[in-house]
């Protein structure tokens, strides 16, 4: 027995919400290899994949389409290269002094924190104004659920806070 990584697909919908491609990701994942030599690489057919997670053949091609689409799986030379973690390009650091981080680093990374928050509401106001009544009524079913989906490029975490703000908005319009 052995451990392997899984990506959290629960933030990509369209994946998510067939189940079809959810267990053929995970059994993918599952099976790729995890040697240097074949580390993330799957040399499987469609028909045996097909066969090995009972799904039909149509339905293991459409579900494969809607991997290689969220850029879960890519085909390689007559195998699935399956990606099981996304890795962040960090920049490494520059080196520093050894002296103490001033008040002023404190103030510009708060500047920073307190830029980015206003740009994360306007775009949510953005919108909010540009969604039908409708579409805000959806969005709030959504996060009474307990489910935080993206509407129009945003997304708001399922909170009481949010649910209130959000039944004001649509009350307003």
């Amino acid at each position: 027995m052995r451990y392997t990584t899984l990506i959290d697909i629960s933030e990509l919908p369209d994946v998510y919400r067939n189940k079809n491609a959810r267990l053929l990701y995970m059994h993918m994942v599952l099976k790729s290899g995890y040697h240097d030599q074949d580390r993330d690489l799957l040399a499987m057919s469609i028909r045996r994949l097909a066969s090995d997670t009972g799904l039909t053949l149509s339905a293991t091609r459409f579900a494969l389409s809607q991997l290689e689409q969220a850029g879960l799986l890519k085909k390689e030379q007559g195998s699935w290269r399956v990606k099981k973690w996304i890795v962040q390009e960090i920049p490494t650091p520059r080196t520093q002094k050894t002296t103490s981080r001033t008040q002023g680093d404190a103030d510009n990374l708060g500047a920073r924190y307190n830029k980015e928050a206003e740009q994360y509401k306007q775009a949510v106001y953005k919108a909010v104004r540009s969604m039908t009544r409708e579409q805000l009524q959806t969005w709030l079913e959504e996060l009474q659920q307990g489910r935080s989906l993206r509407h129009m490029g945003v997304q708001l975490n399922a909170n009481q806070a949010n649910i209130a703000w959000l039944e004001k908005v649509i009350q307003s319009s």
